[in-house]
């Protein structure tokens, strides 16, 4: 999405399938949601989804910490085979993948 905040109107067209085009106000390989008005109109908002694991996880501060330490750990090398195929460098470079 854009960062700029200013207020925007554009005209989207609807196809014959209800499909629209976002890029013309900055939504590009993203997930939003969308609350409908009364008026007919639709409100849309960035979204990030997570599994219900991470939002239990995500509402535990100890798992917030823990979690945020492992990941530190794996982006430092710091790891325990466990049995993996992955090396720690490996590993190192998944964590950094997930903390972007």
């Amino acid at each position: 999405m854009t960062t700029n905040a200013e207020h925007r109107r554009v005209i989207l067209e609807v196809d014959d399938r209800g499909r629209v085009s976002l890029g013309k106000v900055g939504f590009r390989s993203m997930q939003v949601v969308a609350d409908s008005t009364g008026d007919g109109g639709l409100i849309l908002h960035p979204a990030v989804t997570m599994t219900p694991a991470e939002a239990t996880d995500d509402k535990n501060p100890a798992a917030v910490v823990l979690l945020d330490r492992a990941m530190v750990s794996a982006s430092e090398g710091r790891s325990t085979d466990l049995g993996s195929d992955l090396t720690p460098q490996q590993v190192g470079e998944f964590a950094q993948h997930l903390s972007t």
